[in-house]
């Protein structure tokens, strides 16, 4: 069970920062140019 509830748990956490990731590349699609920009001054 607690193994169950360990791999329950990974899922969760790697469909999470794959969510995260598919917003993050929308958002570099949206805005690549004032992402970059506030990179290189800050």
């Amino acid at each position: 069970m607690e193994s169950r509830f360990f791999n329950w748990k990974l899922q969760l956490v790697q469909q999470l920062g794959s969510l995260i990731m598919l917003l993050v590349s929308t958002y570099l699609d949206c805005d690549s140019l004032y992402v970059l920009f506030m990179n290189f001054y800050f």
